[in-house]
């Protein structure tokens, strides 16, 4: 599966950790890290290639011109490496399991969605840490954007990227698939509710950059050290789980 995230300089070290993690989960992952040129990853990362954004990072990539500098992005790399599907996750994301996101091929009954991510807590809110795109989605919301931006059609807001490209992929009515909260996501690590870190190791995927329940913004310092803990957990749970004895 072909992967892209974007980043800056103080994700270095959660990006060589969800990246090392991806490819464990994934062993055909191959993985583009778009790097912000104001403030730029330097470190070599293995198994990650670095590309340079020639659009604004937007904060915390908001904006039409951040979202179609993404949509570019995106074409680029289907087209580069010939994929049929890409999947956008963030840096501060730890995976225990990529699941569904894998699935290219439509099982019995079923279709495979051309949109693909984990709901928030609000129902029928789009996660932007984790979304898969068809190549046709891709194709599809880019024409939609442009028809939009050329019709003069965008009200005032500031367009964060993953509602944004959510909301054109259901506009150009394709088939979109939300994975439910209670099943995929989790905030945080030790302070996601009830259940603490029990909670992490049941979801698919923790954001380690979560706000704290009062809606304070978790420095990357205390991100890069949640990811830390959970990395060393789950490491740790599995060792006990092949060493045990059989019964």
């Amino acid at each position: 599966m072909l992967y892209v995230t974007f980043c800056y300089k103080p994700d270095a070290d959660m990006l060589r950790m969800s990246s090392a993690r991806i490819r464990e989960l994934d062993p055909t992952a191959k993985i583009y890290a778009v790097n912000d040129p104001a403030a730029p990853i330097t470190d070599t990362i293995p198994g990650v290639t670095f590309m340079q954004a020639d659009f604004p990072r937007g904060g915390n990539l908001n904006g039409l011109a951040t979202v179609a500098g993404e949509l570019a992005v995106f074409q680029r790399l289907l087209d580069a490496e010939y994929a049929d599907y890409i999947v956008k996750f963030d840096c501060d994301l730890w995976v225990n399991q990529l699941g569904p996101f894998l699935q290219t091929l439509p099982e019995a009954g079923q279709s495979v969605p051309d949109y693909l991510s984990v709901e928030r807590a609000e129902p029928f809110v789009p996660s932007g840490m984790l979304y898969r795109l068809s190549k046709w989605a891709v194709l599809s919301i880019t024409n939609e954007f442009n028809r939009r931006s050329q019709a003069g059609q965008w009200a005032k807001w500031r367009f964060p990227e993953d509602i944004t490209i959510y909301n054109l992929a259901r506009q150009g009515h394709l088939t979109c698939s939300l994975i439910p909260f209670t099943e995929g996501l989790t905030a945080g690590m030790g302070d996601s509710g009830p259940g603490g870190n029990e909670t992490c190791h049941r979801a698919w995927f923790v954001h380690c950059g979560e706000p704290l329940p009062d809606g304070k913004r978790v420095s990357r310092e205390h991100a890069t050290l949640r990811m830390r803990l959970l990395k060393w957990e789950t490491y740790n749970q599995t060792k006990n789980e092949t060493t045990e004895p059989n019964n």
